[in-house]
């Protein structure tokens, strides 16, 4: 499907036009960005599932008898009650965010001119490519002290942000 060469014929016809989805340095983080996200959102989707059936449904008759119907009870009532869901999934997103290996190695290799070149690939290549164990555990380290600060951060922001909404 991503083969520049392979292209739907009654679209693009006899011209002979190719996209180059993974050798283009523009491109090819787009497509791993898309294939990750198709990856979790089934994952992250039903986490939010399971904060929706969380909802008590006492919530939305007092909401209904206060009025809130319709975008009203969206936004001011079922929003607010998948905070939790939020901040689970939001927290996942970003530890995995630092992680991602398999998908540009198998993809790209880590190129082009760099564009899908990441931590784990750096490690990998610096570890077992150029047995150059030292540099890889450096780098590893340091990797895992950006995505616990990156986490520190978020955790930081959305309980500021959940502690204004009422969630503690």
């Amino acid at each position: 499907m991503l083969d520049g060469h392979i292209r739907p014929e009654p679209i693009v016809g006899q011209h002979r036009i190719g996209i180059d989805w993974l050798g283009s340095p523009i491109l090819a983080p787009l497509v791993i960005a898309l294939m990750m996200a198709w990856k979790f959102v089934g994952y992250y989707a039903l986490l939010f599932l399971s904060g929706l059936e969380s909802i008590p449904k006492e919530v939305y008759e007092a909401a209904e008898m206060d009025g809130a119907v319709g975008w009203k009870r969206v936004w001011h009532v079922t929003i607010p009650m998948l905070y939790p869901s939020f901040y689970t999934v939001t927290i996942l997103a970003v530890g995995l965010m630092f992680g991602i290996f398999t998908e540009p190695y198998v993809l790209t290799g880590g190129g082009p001119e760099y564009a899908t070149h990441t931590w784990q690939l750096e490690i990998y290549n610096q570890a077992f490519e150029k047995l150059n164990a030292g540099y890889g555990t450096a780098v590893a380290i340091i990797n895992s002290i950006v995505t616990f600060a990156s986490i520190f951060v978020f955790r930081k922001v959305l309980e500021k942000w959940g502690g204004k909404h009422g969630w503690e």
